[in-house]
């Protein structure tokens, strides 16, 4: 663990990131409290992403300076628009009274104690803050990363990696953004710590921050529910911990991590505000949008299928109001009449985009399992699970807490909103055809982004359910006539909360089911001492990259096929490789130089086409190839030496670093 406290400083600059520029908005458009400081990381998200769109667009380099000045503008905005929403703020507990003093030392509490242990354990698994994922998508975004920090520019509409010819690429940047400017803010060029940390603060305190502004609207100032819902939001292997190792998928798993918040100010817009007086809310929803758009637009299509419930209750809220109180059929019947009307508009104009309409017609992954399996898996939480193990213990509890929310007003729309995330796994785990990739294909039909999806409700009705349980023990305790004194207080609720947020959080990540949880993100991050097709780089291999970046020149290309690791030349040295991303395609003359290098001496076109892309180097890693791709689309690269293109300049065992020498003066 000590290997992490010489950067630790980076975490902490992660922290303020994501908080400040948030924090100042939100509180100058009327948020308060828990509203204000667990959402302020999604606030700050969508000032990152947008801002980053606007110097992209206007040529502004980009740089934290960029966020400053987006700040200081949409404070003053913010301003406007709760001046004009007639001076609202959102709910918030008077500082005189003695519950603002326990809800505060409880969330403040159970956050540091429960994303401490969190976050100790993620360290652990990732090893140290310069190991990195040695999964399929790590190279797209670390490279992304480089390519910001080269080019300036960090708008997600010029993510240009895969297309390099191309002057507009979209792709959710929001992740890349972030890391780009710590790095900026760390003074070096080192990119794998800081998105190391980046994930860490993801992980351990935006995510439980962000559950606590929903829990905050469903539960109002109750200190026991708002520590339990921290405790809770730990105690499911399938978020953060799955989208920690798997892919490895950052713009999810901060998409994941703010989407609570948004969901939570969605509630306050529709229950804690009327008249004009909604508009600074709902201009929050918005924002929030921004952000999880930016971040990964899938995490939009979940909030849309778990809108749908919540919109619904509300809107019959609405209606029995209307005939309550004024026996109006048109008052009764018109609003659900509307929220129809808005959803099948909402469907058909997302369909317009082409991109949205592509979704719904194909799915990246295959159905993996029976439907019998599926379900199974998704009532016990063990979607996913790397062993497959259920989690019995929070399976129980959402169970109780969703027959205790069909009682309660302001939470029966919680189970129908849950049913219908696992409705969506078991339709992308089990089923075929066009229905799958009609209701799933906006996450690629991909059971692993599908289950991490499950704590968004699930953690709000296990809280109920534990927060049921703890009262009702409590009550037994209390009304039992031969309990005493010192029972009666072991026996309380505050004392079982605390217990019982210990076993959430000390226990039940020391079972088989959480240690297999959190070996399943270490063997992501592990570096072997021998090359393997389940990994990206040995420890060989990192060996050669040293020499990489002691011997090529800063402004140099280095060519190399990617899938035996030379992919991460780019963000490991900051020696720029012709091929970033495993599936780069191959056109113009990075095709020429993939398909025949090795004819430099005898074909003109491939040295002109060397000199175009100031290609200077090759390397080849040796060992196996990444998931066993016979390296078939980058045959030119075989042969160098032998063929006289080019000559060897450094080795370390299998790994060899060359320099072309077969197109030396040769024009463009």
């Amino acid at each position: 663990m000590l290997e992490w406290l010489p950067t630790a400083w980076i975490g902490l600059l992660a922290v303020l990131l994501l908080w400040l520029p948030g924090l100042a908005v939100g509180y100058a458009g009327g948020l308060r409290g828990l509203f204000a400081w667990g959402s302020a990381p999604l606030v700050s998200s969508a000032l990152i992403g947008a801002s980053a769109i606007v110097a992209g667009a206007v040529g502004f380099s980009w740089s934290v300076l960029v966020v400053l000045g987006a700040t200081v503008l949409a404070v003053g905005v913010a301003w406007g628009v709760r001046a004009v929403a007639g001076g609202w703020r959102s709910p918030r507990v008077d500082r005189g009274r003695a519950v603002w003093r326990q809800v505060l030392v409880t969330v403040v509490v159970s956050l540091v104690v429960a994303g401490a242990l969190q976050a100790r354990r993620l360290m652990a698994a990732i090893g140290g803050p310069d190991h990195f994922s040695q999964t399929f998508d790590a190279p797209y975004h670390l490279n992304s990363v480089r390519l910001i920090l080269e080019s300036g520019d960090a708008s997600s509409l010029h993510m240009t990696l895969t297309a390099p010819d191309a002057t507009t690429s979209f792709y959710p940047a929001l992740w890349h953004d972030v890391v780009s400017l710590l790095v900026q803010l760390s003074g070096g060029t080192d990119i794998v710590a800081p998105a190391n940390w980046t994930t860490l603060v993801i992980a351990s305190l935006v995510w439980p921050a962000s559950m606590l502004v929903l829990a905050r609207g469903l539960f109002g100032p109750r200190p026991v529910m708002l520590g339990l819902t921290v405790a809770v939001s730990f105690a499911m292997t399938q978020f953060p911990n799955q989208l920690t190792g798997f892919g490895v998928l950052y713009p999810n798993l901060l998409a994941y991590a703010v989407l609570p918040a948004l969901l939570g100010l969605a509630w306050l817009t529709l229950w804690r505000a009327r008249g004009r007086a909604r508009l600074a809310p709902l201009a929050f929803v918005g924002v929030g949008a921004v952000a999880v758009a930016l971040a990964q637009p899938n995490g939009l299509f979940t909030l849309g299928y778990v809108a749908v419930p919540l919109l619904a209750h509300y809107v019959a809220h609405v209606s029995v109001r209307a005939w309550r109180l004024r026996r109006s059929v048109v008052g009764a019947v018109v609003p659900g009449v509307v929220l129809v009307v808005l959803c099948v508009v909402a469907y058909w104009a997302a369909g317009q985009v082409s991109l949205v309409e592509e979704f719904r017609t194909q799915v990246s992954w295959p159905a993996r399992m029976s439907t019998g399996e599926a379900v199974n898996d998704a009532v016990t939480l063990a979607a996913m699970h790397p062993t497959g193990a259920s989690n019995m213990l929070v399976a129980g509890l959402v169970l109780v807490g969703v027959l205790v929310s069909a009682f309660v007003a302001r939470w029966r729309w919680l189970p129908i909103a849950y049913a219908l995330l696992a409705w969506l796994f078991v339709v992308a785990a089990s089923a075929s055809g066009e229905t799958r990739a009609l209701l799933t294909g906006y996450w690629y039909g991909d059971v692993q982004r599908l289950a991490s999806q499950l704590p968004l409700l699930a953690v709000p009705l296990a809280t109920i359910g534990l927060t049921v349980v703890v009262a009702g023990v409590a009550s037994l305790v209390q009304g039992s006539a031969g309990a005493g004194k010192v029972a009666r207080a072991v026996f309380s609720v505050p004392v079982l909360a605390v217990l019982a947020a210990l076993v959430l959080v000390v226990v039940l990540p020391r079972t088989t089911l959480f240690k297999n949880s959190y070996d399943y993100v270490a063997h992501r991050y592990e570096l072997s001492p021998e090359s393997t097709t389940g990994t990206l780089v040995d420890e060989s291999e990192m060996r050669i990259l040293d020499e990489v970046d002691r011997i090529v020149p800063e402004d140099a290309v280095v060519a190399g096929q990617p899938w035996d690791g030379s992919v991460l030349v780019w963000a490991l040295t900051d020696r720029e490789t012709l091929y970033p991303h495993l599936r780069m395609p191959l056109e113009g003359d990075r095709a020429v130089v993939a398909d025949r290098l090795n004819q430099a001496g005898e074909d003109p076109e491939v040295c002109e086409a060397v000199t175009r892309l100031g290609l200077e180097y090759v390397l080849d890693l040796g060992g196996e190839n990444f998931w066993g791709d016979d390296g078939a689309r980058f045959a030119g690269l075989d042969g160098l030496v032998a063929a006289g293109v080019a000559e060897e300049v450094a080795r370390v065992e299998d790994s060899r670093l060359l320099r072309i020498t077969a197109c030396a003066g040769a024009e463009g």
